[in-house]
C-alpha cells in the first residue's frame, strides 16, 4: 500500500489570485479569500500569475466578501450611463469631462460593467 503524500499546505502570499478547480477564483487578502465574481473585476486587476489550488484547501481557506474594482480604475455602468473612478475606499462619479483629459484616459477604453460589480464599492 502506497502513502498518499500530504496536500502542500502553504499559503499564499496577500495579492494574489488563486482558482479552484471549479473555476472560481478569489484574491488573498489578509488571511482570507475574496471572492472574485465577474470577469471585469478580475481584468481591472491584470494579475501577473493565477495559482491553481486544490479545490479541498479552497474550501477550507476563510472566506472574507467580494472584491471589487482595483484602486485608480475608471468604469462605465450599464445601468445608468455613468462613469466612475474607483478609489480605495469608495467609488466617485465623473461629472466632467475634463477628468477624461486631464487623466489622458479615453471614455471608449473604460470598461462598461454591471450594476452589481458597481455596487460592490459605495
Amino acid at each position: 500500500m502506497t502513502a498518499k503524500r500530504p496536500l502542500r499546505t502553504t499559503t499564499p502570499p496577500d495579492g494574489s489570485c488563486v482558482v479552484g478547480e471549479s473555476g472560481d477564483r478569489y484574491y488573498v487578502s489578509q488571511g482570507k479569500l475574496l471572492k472574485i465574481n465577474s470577469d471585469s473585476v478580475f481584468n481591472s486587476w491584470s494579475f501577473r500569475v493565477v495559482f491553481k489550488m486544490p479545490q479541498v484547501l479552497i474550501d477550507a481557506y476563510p472566506k472574507g466578501g467580494m472584491l471589487g474594482f482595483r484602486p485608480g480604475s475608471v468604469v462605465g455602468s450599464i445601468a445608468d450611463g455613468c462613469f466612475y473612478y474607483i478609489s480605495p475606499t469608495a467609488r466617485h462619479r465623473i461629472t466632467s469631462p475634463r477628468f477624461f483629459r486631464e487623466a489622458a484616459i479615453s471614455r471608449l477604453r473604460c470598461p462598461v460593467v454591471s450594476k452589481a460589480d458597481i455596487d460592490l464599492h459605495k
